[in-house]
């Protein structure tokens, strides 16, 4: 495994154990908005599926989801 798979997969765990989360489903949107971040669904281009805003300064995030691509909410139900 390249070095930054693994250091991504070690945040995760990270992640996932400080939400108290050991089970799939994983609730993503609740994840997300736990840790803060606004996630807001809405059309966009058909070329992109999502992204996020961060503001560093005051330590915000927006997740802006493609509503046609993506139902809500969202869940990952294998962790890799």
């Amino acid at each position: 495994m390249p070095v930054r798979r693994r250091h991504i997969h070690a945040l995760v765990e990270r992640l996932l154990h400080s939400a108290h989360v050991d089970v799939a489903p994983i609730d993503v949107v609740k994840l997300a908005k736990g840790l803060g971040a606004d996630v807001q669904y809405q059309p966009a281009d058909e070329n992109l599926s999502g992204f996020i805003l961060r503001n560093r300064k005051e330590r915000r995030a927006i997740i802006g989801v493609n509503s046609t691509h993506h139902e809500k909410p969202s869940a990952i139900h294998d962790r890799p």
